[in-house]
């Protein structure tokens, strides 16, 4: 009943993780263990029947329907959940006489999710399974996961969105380069990063003011390195990046019946600045 995401950049080592965990690539060094049993000729096939795989890319034979590939794909199983159980919990049913030829990226998906689930696996592996999806169909998709979390199943989950780990995973971790960076639910990993929040100011001149109201501004600029992003028509807007400590102090800074002050926001550090921090922003080939 629980998620675990991987997150990193492109090459970080999050495919061959899986990949590994799945089987299909030996360990150069370590062993990998499944429900309390390392893989080998004898147990293979009594460990595949526990697991569920949904790959970055599926190859499916275009000419079958929906109901065609589902029956083979539940064929290789002495076990399987009934058809009909499948088509109502991903909504298939409307589609279940079409070619897959004629589905969408979406439907696809779903049918993916379908083959990964029939022999109801008690371990579901996710490699990055919502790239190239609409909005509505990775919430539709989230939602099925969520389901099938509360299902009792565990999941393990890689993915470039850092929305969609927030919103799926009990744990994570930032990963790069094979190695671990840092660990545990995203409300640990963003109090534990140590990232200041930004502190934006939009400033219009033009108003009459005391002096205590336009020494707020250069004290702002001064104590927080503050700098104008943006500035026309007389309006500014500035930023400041603020440590959690300091944040009274910005508010202390101010008297919000100032006509200057147009708008005095703080925005949190998002899991997006905890990744970048940790693994840079230079791009990466895979």
């Amino acid at each position: 009943g629980k998620c675990l995401c991987l997150l990193g950049p492109n090459g970080a080592g999050k495919t061959t993780t899986l990949g590994m965990l799945q089987g299909t690539i030996t360990p150069d060094q370590g062993s990998v263990e499944l429900f309390g049993e390392s893989f080998g000729l004898k147990n293979r096939s009594r460990i595949y029947r526990r697991i569920g795989v949904v790959q970055q890319k599926a190859k499916y034979y275009n000419k079958y329907t929906v109901e065609e590939t589902l029956k083979l794909f539940a064929s290789f199983y002495n076990k399987h959940l009934p058809l009909a159980d499948m088509y109502a919990l991903l909504e298939l049913e409307k589609w279940r006489n079409t070619k897959l030829s004629k589905l969408s990226g979406g439907i696809l998906q779903r049918l993916h999710l379908a083959t990964a689930l029939v022999h109801d696996p008690d371990l579901l592996f996710l490699d990055e399974p919502t790239v190239g999806l609409d909005p509505q169909s990775r919430r539709y998709f989230w939602d099925l996961i969520l389901a099938t979390k509360k299902r009792g199943k565990s999941i393990i989950l890689t993915t470039h969105f850092m929305d969609e780990a927030e919103y799926l995973a009990d744990d994570l971790h930032i990963i790069d380069e094979g190695k671990t960076l840092t660990k545990g639910s995203s409300v640990d990993v963003l109090s534990n990063s140590g990232l200041p929040s930004r502190v934006r100011l939009t400033w219009v001149e033009g108003h009459a003011l005391k002096d205590q109201d336009k020494l707020c501004l250069s004290k702002f600029v001064d104590q927080f390195s503050a700098k104008c992003l943006q500035s026309e028509n007389g309006t500014s807007r500035y930023e400041a990046l603020v440590r959690k400590e300091k944040l009274l102090h910005v508010m202390e800074l101010f008297d919000f019946s100032n006509p200057c002050i147009e708008e005095l926001s703080v925005a949190k550090p998002k899991l997006e600045d905890v990744f970048i921090d940790l693994t840079g922003s230079s791009l990466r080939d895979g």
